[in-house]
């Protein structure tokens, strides 16, 4: 039996409404010790993803923590189906083009 993604992946990923702040989704990474949030709409459907090191950049940059997540939320995102065998993607890892 070979192990696919849904054996693996994070059933409860650290997320924030398309209406949350910066300020918003930076609490839920820091509350759930996340690497990135994922930004969603009100049905549930990916909107995008924040990694840790865009929070950073907006700070750098003096961002207002009251601007809305979707300005530095990033909408290009692949995904895969969850019935997914793991060693399908193991090159896209292997190849450094993903890191999760």
């Amino acid at each position: 039996m070979s192990l696919r993604v849904h054996d693996l992946m994070s059933w409860h990923p650290s997320s924030v409404s398309v209406t949350a702040t910066i300020d918003d989704g930076l609490s839920v990474m820091l509350r759930d010790e996340a690497p990135e949030v994922y930004v969603t709409f009100d049905d549930g459907q990916l909107a995008g993803v924040v990694p840790d090191f865009a929070f950073l950049k907006a700070r750098l940059v003096q961002s207002p923590g009251n601007l809305a997540i979707t300005t530095i939320m990033s909408r290009s995102v692949a995904a895969v189906t969850p019935d997914l065998p793991i060693n399908e993607i193991l090159p896209l890892f292997r190849e450094g083009r993903f890191q999760r």
